[in-house]
């Protein structure tokens, strides 16, 4: 072609490997942090749909003492054979930058759980098995979701390295 018309011919641009793998991680990032999103909603749903007020003690929907006491003692009826001292000594065990969980709300909040499920596991309803195998469900998709998590720390690292020393700044 460059011998028949050489003055109509465009130059081609082919982007560089840099800014390719830019668009394959970025897109990657985006899919891991949309799982992500889908499973705090799961979880979310189903801590308010079972445990309902629960949530809402945590001074901080995702901290680690928040994930940490779903991993732990999401069952009301442990926490209430446990008490409000052993409670209290596992959430502040946990070190967390957002604002420590008010151990006397949760234990409120797990008690009044309690009472109305006493009354729903004699009608055949919800028993205390049940709550063993909702922990175990609620334990999994943090753990999924925690991988997920460390994941996009390892690509948003990436990316800012592959940025900072390319020429697409």
């Amino acid at each position: 072609m460059p011998f028949i018309d050489a003055e109509n011919l465009d130059e081609a641009y082919l982007p560089s490997a840099e800014y390719h793998a830019l668009q394959r991680l970025t897109r990657q990032r985006e899919r891991l942090m949309k799982s992500i999103t889908i499973r705090k909603n799961r979880i979310g749903s189903i801590i308010d749909g079972y445990l309902p007020g629960l949530q809402a003690t945590f001074s901080s929907e995702w901290s680690d003492q928040t994930r940490s006491f779903y991993q732990e003692f999401l069952n009301p009826f442990v926490v209430i054979r446990n008490g409000e001292k052993v409670l209290e000594s596992f959430l502040t065990s946990i070190k967390t930058r957002a604002p420590k969980a008010d151990s006397k709300r949760v234990y409120k909040a797990c008690q009044r759980l309690a009472e109305f499920y006493v009354k729903s596991s004699a009608a055949g309803m919800i028993d205390e098995g049940f709550f063993i195998d909702l922990q175990e469900e609620i334990g999994c998709e943090l753990r999924l979701m925690e991988a997920e998590e460390a994941e996009v720390e390892k690509v948003s690292k990436r990316i800012e390295e592959l940025y900072r020393s390319s020429s697409l700044r």
